[in-house]
Protein backbone atom coordinates (compact mmCIF):
# COMPACT_ATOMS: atom_id res chain seq x y z
CA UNK A 1 0.00 0.00 0.00
CA UNK A 2 2.98 2.41 0.78
CA UNK A 3 5.12 1.54 -2.03
CA UNK A 4 1.38 2.33 -4.36
CA UNK A 5 0.88 5.33 -2.64
CA UNK A 6 4.49 6.76 -3.36
CA UNK A 7 4.32 5.59 -7.35
CA UNK A 8 1.33 7.35 -7.59
CA UNK A 9 1.65 10.31 -5.04
CA UNK A 10 4.96 10.87 -4.95
CA UNK A 11 4.77 10.64 -0.88
CA UNK A 12 2.79 8.60 1.51
CA UNK A 13 0.85 11.73 3.15
CA UNK A 14 -1.64 13.65 1.90
CA UNK A 15 -2.27 16.75 4.27
CA UNK A 16 -1.67 17.00 7.76
CA UNK A 17 -2.31 15.91 11.21
CA UNK A 18 -5.58 17.50 12.49
CA UNK A 19 -4.74 21.09 15.10
CA UNK A 20 -0.73 19.88 13.93
CA UNK A 21 -1.19 17.02 16.70
CA UNK A 22 -0.77 13.14 16.48
CA UNK A 23 -2.26 12.56 19.50
CA UNK A 24 -5.43 14.61 18.29
CA UNK A 25 -5.77 13.07 15.29
CA UNK A 26 -5.70 9.36 16.90
CA UNK A 27 -8.86 10.68 19.32
CA UNK A 28 -10.51 11.21 16.31
CA UNK A 29 -9.31 8.18 14.67
CA UNK A 30 -10.90 6.33 17.51
CA UNK A 31 -14.11 7.87 17.07
CA UNK A 32 -13.81 6.98 13.50
CA UNK A 33 -13.43 3.54 13.60
CA UNK A 34 -15.99 3.07 16.05
CA UNK A 35 -18.15 4.82 13.61
CA UNK A 36 -17.24 2.50 10.65
CA UNK A 37 -18.42 -0.50 13.20
CA UNK A 38 -21.74 1.82 13.56
CA UNK A 39 -22.40 2.50 10.34
CA UNK A 40 -22.30 -1.20 9.49
CA UNK A 41 -24.92 -2.63 11.50
CA UNK A 42 -26.94 1.33 11.22
CA UNK A 43 -26.32 2.72 7.71
CA UNK A 44 -28.94 5.48 7.93
CA UNK A 45 -26.80 8.56 7.15
CA UNK A 46 -24.97 7.43 4.18
CA UNK A 47 -22.75 10.48 2.75
CA UNK A 48 -19.34 11.50 1.86
CA UNK A 49 -18.74 13.99 4.75
CA UNK A 50 -19.86 12.23 7.66
CA UNK A 51 -20.18 13.97 10.98
CA UNK A 52 -17.34 12.24 13.26
CA UNK A 53 -18.18 14.44 16.41
CA UNK A 54 -19.57 17.54 17.03
CA UNK A 55 -17.84 19.98 15.06
CA UNK A 56 -15.29 17.16 13.37
CA UNK A 57 -16.55 15.79 10.00
CA UNK A 58 -14.68 13.28 6.94
CA UNK A 59 -12.71 16.31 5.83
CA UNK A 60 -11.71 19.63 5.67
CA UNK A 61 -9.98 20.81 8.42
CA UNK A 62 -10.46 24.46 7.77
CA UNK A 63 -14.42 23.76 8.36
CA UNK A 64 -13.70 22.47 11.57
CA UNK A 65 -14.98 23.83 15.39
CA UNK A 66 -11.23 24.33 16.08
CA UNK A 67 -12.07 24.21 19.87
CA UNK A 68 -14.05 21.30 19.49
CA UNK A 69 -10.45 19.80 18.08
CA UNK A 70 -8.35 21.42 20.56
CA UNK A 71 -10.63 20.29 23.52
CA UNK A 72 -10.55 16.73 22.64
CA UNK A 73 -9.19 13.92 25.43
CA UNK A 74 -9.30 10.15 25.76
CA UNK A 75 -11.38 10.72 28.73
CA UNK A 76 -14.20 11.94 27.32
CA UNK A 77 -17.23 9.61 27.22
CA UNK A 78 -17.47 9.86 23.29
CA UNK A 79 -13.91 9.45 22.70
CA UNK A 80 -13.41 6.53 25.92
CA UNK A 81 -16.32 4.91 24.89
CA UNK A 82 -15.29 4.37 21.37
CA UNK A 83 -12.44 2.84 22.72
CA UNK A 84 -13.33 0.58 25.29
CA UNK A 85 -15.47 -1.46 22.54
CA UNK A 86 -12.36 -1.31 19.90
CA UNK A 87 -10.34 -2.72 23.06
CA UNK A 88 -13.30 -5.19 23.36
CA UNK A 89 -12.92 -6.76 19.85
CA UNK A 90 -9.52 -6.82 20.04
CA UNK A 91 -9.86 -9.03 23.29
CA UNK A 92 -12.38 -11.25 21.49
CA UNK A 93 -10.56 -11.89 18.67
CA UNK A 94 -7.43 -13.25 20.71
CA UNK A 95 -9.89 -15.31 23.14
CA UNK A 96 -11.52 -16.65 20.26
CA UNK A 97 -8.08 -17.24 18.61
CA UNK A 98 -8.39 -21.11 19.89
CA UNK A 99 -12.06 -21.63 19.78
CA UNK A 100 -12.80 -20.35 16.62
CA UNK A 101 -10.40 -18.83 14.67
CA UNK A 102 -13.09 -17.66 11.72
CA UNK A 103 -14.13 -15.22 14.31
CA UNK A 104 -10.35 -14.05 15.31
CA UNK A 105 -10.14 -13.96 11.12
CA UNK A 106 -13.30 -11.87 10.70
CA UNK A 107 -12.42 -9.40 13.29
CA UNK A 108 -8.42 -8.99 11.91
CA UNK A 109 -9.17 -8.76 8.55
CA UNK A 110 -11.92 -5.57 9.32
CA UNK A 111 -9.54 -3.84 11.17
CA UNK A 112 -6.75 -4.69 8.86
CA UNK A 113 -8.34 -3.09 6.40
CA UNK A 114 -8.81 -0.10 7.83
CA UNK A 115 -5.45 0.23 9.15
CA UNK A 116 -3.88 1.86 6.15
CA UNK A 117 -6.39 4.69 6.64
CA UNK A 118 -6.50 4.99 9.97
CA UNK A 119 -4.44 8.55 9.73
CA UNK A 120 -1.35 7.25 11.60
CA UNK A 121 0.39 8.90 8.72
CA UNK A 122 -2.33 11.32 7.94
CA UNK A 123 -4.31 11.34 4.97
CA UNK A 124 -6.55 14.35 4.85
CA UNK A 125 -9.92 12.07 5.27
CA UNK A 126 -10.35 11.05 8.34
CA UNK A 127 -13.45 8.83 7.66
CA UNK A 128 -14.73 7.49 4.44
CA UNK A 129 -17.25 5.09 3.58
CA UNK A 130 -15.36 3.64 0.34
CA UNK A 131 -12.80 2.74 2.98
CA UNK A 132 -15.17 0.15 4.06
CA UNK A 133 -15.00 -1.93 0.93
CA UNK A 134 -12.51 -4.58 2.16
CA UNK A 135 -13.17 -4.69 5.47
CA UNK A 136 -17.06 -5.45 4.85
CA UNK A 137 -15.67 -9.00 3.88
CA UNK A 138 -14.64 -9.40 7.48
CA UNK A 139 -18.56 -8.17 8.34
CA UNK A 140 -20.00 -10.16 5.98
CA UNK A 141 -18.12 -13.35 7.39
CA UNK A 142 -19.04 -12.62 11.11
CA UNK A 143 -22.75 -12.29 10.20
CA UNK A 144 -22.45 -15.12 8.77
CA UNK A 145 -20.47 -17.11 11.20
CA UNK A 146 -23.46 -15.89 13.80
CA UNK A 147 -26.42 -17.56 11.55
CA UNK A 148 -24.26 -20.49 11.43
CA UNK A 149 -24.17 -20.69 14.80
CA UNK A 150 -28.16 -19.84 15.37
CA UNK A 151 -29.19 -22.30 12.70
CA UNK A 152 -26.78 -24.89 12.85
CA UNK A 153 -25.65 -24.86 16.49
CA UNK A 154 -28.49 -23.96 18.36
CA UNK A 155 -31.40 -25.23 15.49
CA UNK A 156 -33.34 -21.84 16.03
CA UNK A 157 -33.85 -22.03 12.63
CA UNK A 158 -37.40 -20.29 12.17
CA UNK A 159 -36.09 -17.30 14.00
CA UNK A 160 -32.83 -17.25 12.25
CA UNK A 161 -34.37 -17.63 8.54
CA UNK A 162 -36.51 -14.31 9.21
CA UNK A 163 -33.93 -12.31 11.07
CA UNK A 164 -31.79 -13.25 7.51
CA UNK A 165 -34.16 -12.22 5.31
CA UNK A 166 -35.35 -8.79 6.85
CA UNK A 167 -31.63 -8.06 7.54
CA UNK A 168 -31.06 -8.83 3.55
CA UNK A 169 -34.09 -6.82 2.96
CA UNK A 170 -33.12 -4.02 4.96
CA UNK A 171 -29.62 -3.86 3.31
CA UNK A 172 -31.38 -3.74 -0.42
CA UNK A 173 -33.80 -0.98 0.34
CA UNK A 174 -30.86 0.86 1.93
CA UNK A 175 -28.60 0.55 -0.92
CA UNK A 176 -31.69 1.34 -3.54
CA UNK A 177 -32.36 4.63 -0.86
CA UNK A 178 -28.80 5.76 -1.12
CA UNK A 179 -28.75 5.51 -5.16
CA UNK A 180 -30.91 7.84 -5.52
CA UNK A 181 -28.92 10.13 -3.75
CA UNK A 182 -26.89 9.68 -6.89
CA UNK A 183 -29.30 10.22 -10.21
CA UNK A 184 -26.77 13.39 -10.35
CA UNK A 185 -24.96 16.09 -8.57
CA UNK A 186 -27.70 18.12 -7.40
CA UNK A 187 -28.99 15.41 -5.38
CA UNK A 188 -25.72 14.28 -4.39
CA UNK A 189 -24.80 17.53 -3.02
CA UNK A 190 -27.77 18.18 -1.14
CA UNK A 191 -27.88 14.98 0.38
CA UNK A 192 -24.38 15.91 1.71
CA UNK A 193 -25.72 19.02 3.27
CA UNK A 194 -28.76 17.29 4.94
CA UNK A 195 -26.50 14.75 6.44
CA UNK A 196 -23.71 17.45 7.52
CA UNK A 197 -25.65 20.76 7.80
CA UNK A 198 -23.28 22.51 10.24
CA UNK A 199 -20.80 22.50 7.24
CA UNK A 200 -19.80 25.48 5.51
CA UNK A 201 -17.37 23.24 3.44
CA UNK A 202 -20.67 21.42 1.82
CA UNK A 203 -23.23 24.05 1.50
CA UNK A 204 -20.63 25.89 -0.54
CA UNK A 205 -20.55 23.19 -2.77
CA UNK A 206 -24.22 22.54 -3.17
CA UNK A 207 -24.04 26.51 -4.13
CA UNK A 208 -21.09 26.14 -7.16
CA UNK A 209 -23.75 23.21 -8.34
CA UNK A 210 -26.65 25.63 -8.50
CA UNK A 211 -24.54 28.03 -9.64
CA UNK A 212 -23.31 25.84 -12.65
CA UNK A 213 -26.51 24.69 -13.47
CA UNK A 214 -28.60 28.37 -13.76
CA UNK A 215 -29.87 28.03 -9.81
CA UNK A 216 -28.75 31.30 -9.14
CA UNK A 217 -31.28 32.08 -6.26
CA UNK A 218 -30.67 28.69 -5.41
CA UNK A 219 -26.98 29.51 -5.04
Amino acid sequence: YVLCKILALGGITRGEYVGGSFYLTMLIAIKALFKYIVICFFPFVLTHNHIISSGISSFGQDDFDKYKVMAQSIFDLNTFIPFLMLLSLVALAVIYYRKNRLISFAIGWYFLALLPVSNIIPSGVLFGERYLYPGLLGFALMVGVLFDYAYNKNKIYAISLIVLLITTGFYVVRTLIRNADWKNEIALMESAVKANPQSALMRNDLGLIYTKNSRNEDA
